[in-house]
């Protein structure tokens, strides 16, 4: 009967235990992970710059492939940069808002 009622004691000391655990957790995910791969940066960079390389290559020095080889290098590097900057969602350029994270860990705790 007495470790039943120690039990009973101990609940609200681990519930807030794993309220700051999943806290943490939660928070460490939000603000450490990185979930863009290097081997796609290195793939996406790699084509891109064998592509502009052949085309460079193939065609005549005019001012429309200069034209087009520059706004296909400036439509490239702004698909990284959206790759990368959509990569961290709570804090950059375009943010989102982490109401709704927030909203779950307080679920969570209670």
């Amino acid at each position: 009967m007495a470790l039943a009622n120690s039990a009973i004691v101990i609940t609200p000391q681990a519930r807030q235990f794993f309220t700051q655990i999943m806290e943490t957790t939660l928070l460490m995910t939000r603000q450490l992970a990185n979930p863009v791969p290097k081997l796609l940066l290195f793939v996406v960079v790699g084509w891109s710059a064998l592509l502009f390389l052949s085309f460079g290559l193939l065609a005549t020095f005019n001012p429309v492939s200069v034209a087009a080889e520059a706004l296909g290098s400036l439509a490239v590097a702004s698909a990284v940069f959206m790759i990368l900057e959509f990569s961290q969602p709570y804090s950059g350029m375009f943010r989102i808002s982490p109401v709704g994270v927030d909203n779950l860990i307080s679920v969570i705790g209670h």
